[in-house]
C-alpha cells in the first residue's frame, strides 16, 4: 500500500470516528433517534453506524445529489440538508432493520434535526482535526 493510499485509510477511519461521535450527539439531543445506551455495546453500535452512513454518504449520496441537482439549484443548496435527512435516515434503515443495530430514526423530522446535528458536530470536529494537524505537520517541517 502506497503512501497515498494508507492516507486515505487513515482519514476514513478520523471521519468515522467524527461521525461516531456526531452520531452520539445527535442520539443524546434529538428525540426520536435512539440508541440503546446500556453499557458499552453503544459504541460499537455508534462505530457501525458511522461506517453505515460513510459508506451510503460514498455511494448512494452523490447520486441522489445528481438527480436532485435542480432542486440543489433552486433552493441555493438548502436541498441538501434533505439529502443528509435521507441518507441518515437510510443509514438508520441499513443498521437497525437489516443488520439488526439498536440504532433507529423514528421518522423525517428527527432524520432532519439529527442530520443538522451530525453536519455541525462533524464540522466543528473536522476543523479542530484538520487545523491540529496542519500545526503538527508544520512543527515538523521546522
Amino acid at each position: 500500500m502506497g503512501k497515498r493510499q494508507g492516507y486515505a485509510m487513515q482519514w476514513f477511519f478520523i471521519r468515522v470516528a467524527i461521525i461516531a461521535m456526531s452520531l452520539a450527539v445527535a442520539a443524546a439531543v434529538i428525540d426520536g433517534v435512539d440508541v440503546d445506551t446500556r453499557g458499552t455495546a453503544s459504541l460499537g453500535v455508534f462505530l457501525l453506524t458511522a461506517v453505515i452512513l460513510a459508506l451510503t454518504n460514498m455511494v448512494v449520496r452523490p447520486i441522489l445529489v445528481l438527480f436532485s441537482l435542480p432542486a440543489i439549484i433552486l433552493t441555493l443548496g438548502f436541498f441538501l440538508i434533505i439529502i443528509n435527512a435521507l441518507m441518515l435516515w437510510l443509514a438508520s434503515w441499513i443498521a437497525g432493520d437489516l443488520l439488526g443495530l439498536d440504532f433507529h430514526v423514528r421518522g423525517f423530522w428527527p432524520a432532519l434535526g439529527g442530520a443538522l446535528i451530525i453536519s455541525v458536530v462533524s464540522w466543528v470536529l473536522t476543523g479542530i482535526l484538520v487545523g491540529s494537524r496542519e500545526e503538527g505537520r508544520a512543527e515538523a517541517g521546522r
